[in-house]
């Protein structure tokens, strides 16, 4: 069985899970696309919109679209997300990055918080935004996620390349103004329709 008869056997498997039709070029045409409900991507449906930079070089930077979810209970204080390159359909998933409160960072050996990056910044300068909230329930959100520090690992180092290619990457948070590229906010801004500047603005003493 070759890979075309590989797909098409299992979108005939899964024809009966899902009804959204989705484009394939490897198809030729249309393929049923898989159902996440009752799965664990089902929970990912906070869609955050932030950027990151290369641990190990920060010219190396990028906007990064997050869909996350608490782990609940058993996991307290810990969130977990996929970071895809944008918000559209096909979009490919660049890497990972997990949540975590100040209270469970603090704790943690000084080797693995050398890993982790705060959060407070890209609340308070805007970059960091949750477009599908209002501004009411985005400001009461970020008032926590200001407290929070993120560990994340680019799995596709550089989308520029056409494959996932060497180790995974260490990104991080910028921290402080100047850091970022103004075209990636400006091309951020205008894909979303926001204004980072004014947002900027209006959180202050909001979060």
């Amino acid at each position: 069985m070759n890979r075309r008869q590989a797909i098409l056997t299992a979108g005939a498997a899964l024809g009966a899970a899902g009804t959204a039709l989705v484009a394939d070029p490897m198809l030729g045409g249309k393929a049923q696309a898989c159902e996440v409900k009752g799965t664990p991507l089902e929970a990912m449906h906070l869609h955050l919109c932030a950027f990151h930079v290369a641990n190990d070089d920060s010219k190396f930077q990028l906007e990064a679209h997050h869909y996350c979810m608490d782990l609940g209970e058993e996991y307290p204080g810990v969130f977990q997300c996929i970071v895809t390159e944008s918000n559209k359909v096909g979009a490919r998933v660049l890497g990972i990055e997990y949540i975590v409160t100040d209270e469970i960072f603090q704790k943690l050996e000084k080797a693995e918080k050398a890993l982790w990056h705060p959060h407070d910044y890209e609340v308070t300068s805007g970059l960091l935004v949750a477009p599908k909230l209002s501004e009411e329930d985005e400001n009461k959100f970020l008032k926590v996620v200001r407290k929070t520090w993120g560990k994340t690992y680019h799995t596709w180092r550089d989308p520029a390349t056409k494959l996932p290619l060497g180790e995974p990457r260490l990104m991080v948070a910028f921290i402080k103004d100047g850091e970022i590229r103004e075209d990636l906010v400006k091309k951020r801004d205008k894909d979303l329709g926001i204004d980072t500047e004014k947002i900027k603005k209006r959180r202050v003493g909001k979060v």
